[in-house]
């Protein structure tokens, strides 16, 4: 069966069934370029993705920033650095659905799957290492000044970093996850070191994560 949508809450739809039943679902991009129209792609747009292809994703348009930061071309070093830094908050708030919350609570999912919250550890260190990512990569998302030059930007290499931080907390929270499942991480472990008081991230968008 073929289905041809450009509505990501359908899309992801069949996706969730087909994971459900076992079946494979095979996802292409068709989209318009300056070659024409039709123009097939294996890249799908960044909303789709999950966390890991997002930072796939984000070290190629990093590739991007440090060739213009080497050929000198501080205008669009500055535009391709104030984008990804707007992906990344994007890949930010994905990590906490898909990882740090095991996936319960989704963006265009049907759906709460409450049994998923049995996996799920919030410790006061992943409050700021998402308070410190997020407030960081929404600065530079914002403020216009980033991108016409009135406000400094991180060179290529703080990038890196802030890209990287990214994907070392989504490999911890893995482990732990998976600690979770398999018994190595007990109940005790689970709740040491965590504040018992409940707290709300308040994403830069407005919007609570």
């Amino acid at each position: 069966m073929i289905v041809f949508t450009h509505d990501i809450y359908f899309l992801l739809i069949p996706e969730q069934k087909a994971e459900e039943v076992g079946a494979t679902l095979t996802r292409n991009y068709i989209r318009r370029t300056a070659d024409g129209y039709g123009v097939h792609s294996h890249h799908l747009p960044f909303d789709v993705l999950g966390t890991r292809d997002r930072l796939r994703r984000l070290r190629d348009m990093l590739g991007g920033v440090r060739k213009a930061a080497k050929e000198g071309d501080e205008d669009l070093q500055r535009q391709l650095t104030a984008k990804c830094y707007g992906q990344l908050l994007l890949a930010w708030e994905r990590c906490i659905e898909e990882v740090l919350l095991n996936g319960a609570v989704q963006r265009f999912r049907e759906g709460v799957s409450t049994l998923r919250l049995k996996g799920v550890m919030v410790t006061d260190e992943d409050y700021r290492e998402i308070d410190a990512g997020m407030t960081k990569s929404s600065k530079f998302e914002h403020d216009a000044a980033a991108t016409v030059g009135r406000l400094p930007i991180p060179d290529p290499d703080e990038l890196c970093d802030d890209i990287e931080r990214l994907a070392k907390w989504r490999e911890k929270l893995n482990k732990r996850v998976e600690g979770i499942a398999n018994g190595t991480i007990s109940r005790s472990a689970r709740t040491t070191g965590c504040n018992a008081t409940p707290c709300t991230l308040r994403g830069n968008r407005g919007k609570n994560v």
